[in-house]
């Protein structure tokens, strides 16, 4: 909206979204921090494993859901 950048061509804001929705696959980070978090407190063990099923659960929707977007957004090669 401020011109600054624009998007490459042949590409609109839905694609650009799609692209973004597959950024919510990473959990390498998230599970780290977890076990970090839960580390040492009573009950955390639990804790830990449902954190690693958010994780893991959040991680499969986001890249179902990027799949789908991606191949109804993303622009068709024609060659």
């Amino acid at each position: 909206k401020m011109k600054v950048v624009s998007l490459p061509a042949g590409t609109d804001w839905k694609a650009f979204a799609s692209v973004c929705v597959v950024c919510g696959i990473g959990f390498t980070v998230s599970m780290f921090i977890a076990a970090l978090s839960y580390h040492g407190i009573a009950g955390g063990e639990d804790l830990l494993a449902q954190a690693k099923l958010g994780v893991l659960c959040g991680s499969v929707i986001a890249a179902i859901l990027g799949c789908v977007l991606l191949n109804k957004y993303l622009p068709k090669n024609n060659n």
